[in-house]
C-alpha cells in the first residue's frame, strides 16, 4: 500500500467515512506566514485556510531548508482551534513520499507531513488557523531569506464524499539574523563549479526531461547548483522572470518595478522589465511574491503574454479541450486562454513526461524539468 505509513494514525476511520466522488466544487487558498528569526532561536509559522468550500480531510507538507532549520516531532506543530488532529510524521519526507503520491506544489526534498480529518467525517466550511509550526534555526544557519512552502496531497484533501478538494497553495518566507555568514543567493543560480554555461548534471541521466535540461543550460538560460540542476525543485517566480530576462538579451529596464515586496538585488531589473513590458501583474496589494513558487498556469500565462497575448486557432478548440482535461475546470479563469494556446502550440508538458495527459495540473507548482521544457519549447515555437 503506497500510503501505509502516511496513513496508518487514521487509514480505519477516513475509510470508514469517505467514499470517492466527484470533484468538490470551489478552491480553497492555503497559505504560511512568513517570519524572522536569529540563529539558535525559534520562529512559529501559521498556516490559515480561507475559501473553504466543504473539507473532511487534508493531507498538507511544509517544506524548508532543513541545512537551516530543524522540527522537534515532540513539540513542533500545534493543531489550530477549528481543525483538531493536526499530526506530525517527522523531520523528513523521505519515508512519508516512499508510500504516496506525489504532492501538489512540491517543492523540495525535505519538509514535514500534517494529517487531519474530522471525525464525524462531515463537511467543515470554517476558515482560519490550520496549525502553527515551530521552525528552530540551527545555529550554523547563514543570515538570509530562505523559502517555506506548501504542498498538500491531491487524493487525501477530501469532502466528505471523497470528493477531492482543490487547494490553491502559497508560501512564506523566514529571514535569518545574527548568523556569522551570508546566505549565498542559491535563487540566482549560480553554479560554483564553473558559472554559466554547460554544465555535465550529476542528477538528470534518465530524467524524462534530460534534453531539454541540456538544451537550456546550453543557451545559459539555467544553471545549476554545485553541479546539480534538482529537477523536481520547484522555481520561484523571481526566477522564472529572470530566466525570460536572460534570454530576451537581459535589456535594461527604464525604470525600477512598483512591487514593494522586492528585497533582493540579482531579481529587480529583470523583475522591472517584466512589469515594463506588461509580462507580469503581480498578485495583488502592489506585491510581485519573488519567492512564491510559479505555478502551471502562471508559468504559461506569462510566455502568453511575452509572446503578445492574442489568441490564435486554439480558442476554437476550447470546448474541447474543457472536455478533453479532467481538471479543466481548476484553471483560473485569466489562465485558460493561455493554458488552452500552451497546449495548441505544444509548449505545455505533463507533470513528469513531455506530453500532456487527461490531467493540466494548472495549480500545481511547476518544477524546474517542466520549465526547462517548456521554456525551449516556447523559444523554438514557430
Amino acid at each position: 500500500m503506497r500510503r501505509k505509513i502516511a496513513w496508518i494514525l487514521m487509514a480505519a476511520l477516513i475509510l470508514s467515512v469517505l467514499s470517492m466522488g466527484a470533484l468538490a466544487a470551489g478552491t480553497a487558498q492555503v497559505s504560511i506566514s512568513s517570519g524572522s528569526v536569529k540563529a539558535g532561536e525559534t520562529v512559529n509559522l501559521t498556516v490559515e485556510l480561507t475559501g473553504n468550500p466543504g473539507m473532511a480531510a487534508y493531507m498538507l507538507y511544509i517544506y524548508y531548508d532543513t541545512d537551516a532549520f530543524t522540527v522537534d516531532p515532540a513539540k513542533g506543530m500545534a493543531a489550530g482551534s477549528d481543525f483538531a488532529g493536526g499530526i506530525l510524521l517527522g523531520n523528513d519526507l523521505t519515508t512519508a513520499r516512499k508510500n504516496s503520491d506525489a504532492p501538489v506544489g512540491d517543492s523540495s526534498k525535505d519538509g514535514v507531513l500534517a494529517l487531519w480529518c474530522n471525525s464525524t467525517g462531515t463537511n467543515t466550511t470554517k476558515n482560519g488557523q490550520i496549525l502553527t509550526i515551530r521552525l528552530q534555526a540551527k545555529d550554523t544557519a547563514a543570515n538570509g531569506s530562505y523559502a517555506v512552502s506548501l504542498g498538500y496531497d491531491a487524493d487525501n484533501t477530501v469532502n466528505e464524499d471523497g470528493g477531492k478538494v482543490a487547494l490553491a497553495v502559497t508560501g512564506g518566507t523566514v529571514t535569518v539574523t545574527g548568523g556569522t555568514a551570508e546566505k549565498p543567493d542559491e535563487d540566482e543560480e549560480t553554479d560554483t563549479t564553473g558559472g554559466a554555461g554547460v554544465v555535465d548534471f550529476t542528477d538528470i541521466a534518465g530524467n524524462w526531461a534530460e534534453d531539454y535540461i541540456v538544451q537550456a543550460n546550453a543557451r545559459e538560460l539555467v544553471y545549476g547548483f554545485s553541479g546539480r540542476y534538482r529537477p523536481n525543485d520547484t522555481m520561484t517566480r523571481a526566477e522564472f522572470v529572470t530566466i525570460l530576462y536572460r534570454a530576451c538579451g537581459s535589456p535594461k529596464p527604464a525604470q525600477a518595478a512598483s512591487f514593494t515586496d522586492l528585497t533582493q538585488d540579482w531579481y529587480r531589473d529583470p523583475v522591472a522589465w517584466a512589469q515594463e513590458n506588461q509580462v507580469v501583474n503581480g498578485v495583488g496589494n502592489n506585491r510581485f511574491d519573488p519567492d512564491g513558487s510559479v505555478t502551471r498556469e502562471q508559468l504559461v500565462t506569462i510566455l502568453f503574454r511575452l509572446s503578445g497575448g492574442q489568441s490564435g486557432m486554439e480558442s476554437m478548440f476550447t470546448a474541447a479541450y474543457d472536455a478533453a482535461y479532467t481538471d479543466a475546470g481548476q484553471i483560473s479563469d485569466y489562465a485558460k486562454p493561455a493554458m488552452y494556446w500552451s497546449i495548441y502550440h505544444e509548449i505545455l508538458c505533463g507533470e513528469n513526461s513531455l506530453k500532456v495527459p487527461a490531467t493540466l495540473a494548472p495549480r500545481a507548482a511547476a518544477n524546474r524539468a517542466q520549465i526547462a521544457v517548456m521554456i525551449v519549447r516556447y523559444l523554438d515555437m514557430e
